[in-house]
């Protein structure tokens, strides 16, 4: 979203570096020092690198490395066709889905009803989204702030974090360094 979809940019936490090695997770070849930058003094994802990397995490044939939505590439299921891509949900079924380059892209919601069987809550709505390649996303439906804040959220996520903009939680990004907590800054 951002600046490509004519929105303002949201600050969110990024962690601080040195040099990629910094930034590294451990566990996963998608979360290895290839997969990072370190640009600014903060860490850049830069999404997975191959197919072969996502086959290796997910320990399958059947993962594929694609760039469908603005930001980083990231692994999705192999496909020949929509059918490929199909989960049992009403969210994740043949409507939500394009087979395109050999991978599974998901589109979003097609009606809020999707939204409340996957949720099972009537506390959603799909709404058009701000994502680039996604058409839809399932936002959740506020009175106040505090209706958008998870159970356990981090101080990044709290009340102070979101607004209730038209009935739809919008979250309005970190408000200081100290909310993130250490090695990390808000921008």
């Amino acid at each position: 979203a951002g600046a490509d979809a004519g929105l303002p940019e949201v600050p969110y936490c990024r962690q601080t570096c040195g040099s990629p090695a910094d930034c590294v997770t451990q566990g996963s070849p998608l979360t290895d020092v290839d997969n990072y930058a370190c640009t600014g003094g903060e860490c850049v994802y830069l999404g997975c690198l191959s197919d072969a990397e996502c086959q290796s995490a997910f320990q399958s044939a059947d993962w594929v490395c694609r760039a469908f939505v603005a930001g980083a590439p990231s692994c999705t299921r192999r496909c020949t066709a929509v059918a490929d891509c199909v989960v049992a949900s009403t969210l994740l079924d043949a409507d939500n889905y394009a087979c395109t380059q050999g991978g599974c892209h998901w589109l979003g919601c097609k009606s809020t009803q999707e939204c409340v069987d996957a949720y099972q809550s009537s506390d959603w709505v799909c709404a058009p989204s701000t994502v680039e390649g996604i058409d839809a996303n399932c936002v959740r439906t506020c009175f106040e702030p505090t209706d958008c804040v998870q159970a356990g959220a981090s101080p990044a996520y709290d009340a102070d974090n979101y607004a209730c903009l038209g009935g739809q939680c919008v979250y309005s990004g970190c408000n200081s360094a100290a909310e993130c907590g250490a090695d990390a800054v808000c921008r």
